[in-house]
């Protein structure tokens, strides 16, 4: 019986490596690959995993799915642009390896809630205020 509990604890400890591998393997390819790669198909394939079971990882470590990985990660980078550059949102587009400015807008929009050149605008008040 205690053997039988400690070779459990032992392949949950593994199994446990063998995941948080390869949602390392996932975030890091995330991070390489983001501004050229936006389909989760081209993650999969990297990193050797099937759509089903990396999903579930995400979701069970993570709370969001590949995509929303993804998803997550570029418009961190938009953020991340808009606030340090004097990039135009249509640089910010093709730097984002995105070919239609309006669309990254709207995207932007829906899921912060306000367009780029407001968030943009916002931020740099925020700054003057705080001089």
């Amino acid at each position: 019986m205690i053997t039988t509990t400690i070779n459990e604890i032992i392949g949950d400890r593994q199994n446990l490596k063998a995941d948080l591998r390869l949602i390392l393997n996932l975030k890091q390819s995330i991070e390489k690959n983001f501004r050229r790669e936006k389909h989760w198909d081209f993650y999969l394939e990297d990193i050797g995993c099937t759509v089903c079971r990396l999903n579930n990882l995400t979701r069970r470590y993570l709370g969001k799915t590949v995509y929303e990985m993804i998803q997550n990660r570029l418009l961190s980078e938009a953020i991340h642009l808009l606030e340090n550059t004097m990039l135009t949102i249509r640089e910010i587009t093709f730097e984002l390896g995105m070919q239609d400015p309006p669309y990254f807008s709207r995207c932007f929009k829906k899921k912060i809630g306000i367009a780029p050149r407001v968030w943009r605008a916002h931020v740099r008040n925020a700054d003057i205020l705080r001089v």
